[in-house]
């Protein structure tokens, strides 16, 4: 059964749900903070705590430039699960960087919020087969599947 949601005039915008779409890929959040004057080198799944309190855990990392040994490394780290964060800013430049089990260097910069994939509304969603997918998806994946089934078979009797 298709079933199309739509929302009602007087529902507030701003609480809207958000589904993902199987074919668009789920949405997610991780923040790029920059770095230099590192000495260890991060672990994926390590938490980073900054010295005004913000927390993440590394999801990867690239060295770009410097050693590790020589504590000039520089690069960017990946981090997912930010807490501590505002206006989609963490970190503050020049901010000491410590790590759970290894890492240590400084921030250059802030880190910043990225966002990957695609959110849809609820109140553009469509649900079929107990997923939700977004309008020209779900066109693109069924549209042929329910003009087949719409079609009336007369076969003739002898």
């Amino acid at each position: 059964m298709i079933e199309k949601r739509t929302i009602a005039p007087d529902v507030n915008l701003w609480h809207e749900k958000y589904v993902s779409c199987p074919m668009c890929g789920a949405w997610f959040v991780r923040f790029e903070l920059s770095y230099d004057a590192g000495s260890v080198a991060p672990t994926v799944g390590e938490t980073i705590t900054g010295a005004g309190g913000c927390t993440g855990v590394v999801t990867a990392y690239s060295l770009d430039s410097g050693t590790w040994a020589g504590g000039d490394a520089a690069g960017v780290i990946e981090l997912s699960g930010v807490t501590g964060s505002a206006d989609f800013l963490a970190y503050v430049d020049n901010e000491a960087l410590t790590g759970s089990s290894t890492f240590a260097g400084t921030a250059d910069g802030q880190a910043i919020q990225k966002n990957y994939g695609h959110r849809i509304p609820y109140s553009q969603a469509v649900q079929r087969d107990g997923k939700f997918w977004c309008i020209s998806h779900h066109n693109f994946r069924f549209n042929k599947k329910d003009r087949d089934e719409a079609k009336i078979r007369v076969e003739e009797i002898d």
